[in-house]
């Protein structure tokens, strides 16, 4: 009798130690929702523990003693992504550990939104966990409700990750846009509050914050004039209009940049007229080429000559100054005023004094003014003779 008693008593030492007939399961859901951890045993004494992401080592769950666990709220730093839990089950003396089993959480991170140009292209992306299965995207316009899209000729993938948006005008700036996603879970999931998680549901949705459109204007520049004219191997101006407060990029007729600026400084040696264009540049966006504008150089006019001026005169006599110029002349003091005595053909004055009177005469053709002639009249003294 007493060696029967001896081999009894390790399985009796067994029996004792509590049973695991169902392990908890991994689950997948939308975070915030509420996860439910269950295992099936025989034992009494249950103490859930779980172990984070950036846990070294398992811990316990205070108040988590019962053979099913709530997670409600999953996600923040309690319960994020990734975190395995398990259960110590006790039976008397005896205790086990069950399997560990992790929450997978799905949630929609971010909208990238990068600002568009105006009549370019964009894209709105999401970044979201795995899992997604659905999409939707909708927009308000001016503070309205929000709508759903629908692929046009301005949107494409509307109901995928991401939304394309064609040929941008700055009235879409500042609309708000947003995104639902019916995100995949696990099938034990207990969304429908069940504490055995029988009443599935097969999808979480989640909607995105909203984010707001931002159109970078480009305005085609205008020009003044279909035809700026200067002189040739001279500085001289063509403008455009309608790109402030951004940059005025400048091209050749090769469409090679050649400067910046609502005012841009050329010179040309080729009598020819030259195209020029203009487009409007703001951080990166860059508009359409304005329809373009001539520059032209005229070449110097020869100066005139002396053409009949008498040589000589009385003092108090009238005395007219003649040059070939005709009606291009004008007349000057001196050989470095800007200031003109006289844009008539012939410039008459009264001679005073004794001695050389001199008048400088040039010529503008084509707005192009040639150099100065000095045009001389000895002024006698008559009363001597």
């Amino acid at each position: 009798m007493k060696t029967l008693l001896v081999l009894m008593l390790p399985l009796l030492s067994l029996a004792q130690c509590p049973q695991i007939n169902l392990q908890p399961q991994s689950q997948a859901d939308c975070e915030g929702n509420s996860i439910r951890m269950i295992v099936i045993s025989n034992g009494t004494q249950f103490q859930w523990e779980k172990k984070r992401p950036q846990d070294s080592n398992f811990s316990t769950i205070s108040g988590a003693t019962q053979a099913n666990y709530q997670i409600m709220p999953s996600g923040n730093t309690s319960h994020p992504t990734g975190t395995l839990y398990r259960v110590k089950i006790s039976l008397g003396s005896c205790s086990v550990y069950s399997e560990a089993a992790s929450i997978t959480l799905r949630k929609i991170n971010s909208i990238l939104n990068p600002s568009i140009c105006e009549r370019g292209n964009g894209t709105l992306s999401i970044q979201a966990s795995d899992g997604a299965m659905r999409f939707q995207w909708s927009r308000s316009i001016k503070g309205g409700p929000f709508q759903d899209i629908t692929d046009n000729d301005f949107f494409s993938g509307s109901q995928q990750a991401q939304l394309h948006i064609t040929n941008v005008s700055t009235d879409l700036d500042g609309q708000k846009l947003r995104v639902k996603i019916e995100f995949a879970v696990s099938p034990n999931n207990d969304n429908e509050g069940s504490t055995t998680n029988q009443n599935n549901s097969p999808t979480c949705p989640r909607t995105s914050s909203e984010v707001t459109l931002q159109i970078k204007p480009s305005p085609i520049p205008r020009h003044a004039s279909t035809r700026y004219t200067g002189c040739q191997n001279e500085s001289f101006a063509v403008n455009a209009s309608g790109c402030s407060p951004y940059t005025t990029q400048w091209y050749d007729d090769q469409l090679k940049p050649i400067g910046t600026g609502a005012r841009l400084m050329i010179n040309l040696a080729d009598p020819e007229p030259k195209e020029f264009y203009a487009s409007c540049f703001n951080a990166g966006c860059e508009s359409p080429l304005s329809t373009g504008t001539l520059a032209q150089a005229f070449p110097k006019p020869n100066a005139p000559s002396n053409a009949g001026t008498p040589t000589e005169i009385c003092p108090g006599k009238t005395i007219t100054f003649k040059a070939s110029g005709g009606s291009n002349n004008i007349w000057y003091e001196n050989s470095t005023t800007t200031t003109a005595l006289s844009t008539a053909t012939n410039y008459t004055t009264i001679a005073s004094g004794s001695g050389t009177l001199i008048r400088y005469v040039s010529q503008k053709i084509n707005g192009c003014e040639s150099e100065r002639t000095a045009i001389s009249v000895d002024v006698l003294d008559c009363n001597s003779s």
